[in-house]
């Protein structure tokens, strides 16, 4: 991923994934860890949904081809942290 660049990759068991207009991403870059966000309809950007044994739960796979993502901040893995905190 590069800044304010393209994503490529993919991420699974999303949960409620089939409802988001923006998805925001971790992603390893050059420098680190960056969040980035991305709109789902941007080019690249595929969503499927995912088998599950349980029919109550929503989960979906996305795949990133190239996807255009616009980077937000700076802060990398420190925003991701104080996110799950």
């Amino acid at each position: 991923a590069g800044v304010d660049g393209a994503l490529s990759g993919s991420a699974h068991f999303v949960t409620w994934g089939h409802v988001a207009d923006v998805i925001l991403v971790v992603a390893r870059t050059d420098d680190g860890v960056g969040v980035f966000e991305i709109a789902a309809e941007a080019v690249g950007f595929e969503r499927s949904a995912a088998t599950v044994f349980d029919p109550t739960v929503r989960l979906s796979t996305y795949s990133f081809a190239n996807t255009p993502a616009r980077r937000l901040g700076t802060a990398g893995w420190e925003a991701v942290q104080q996110a799950l905190d």
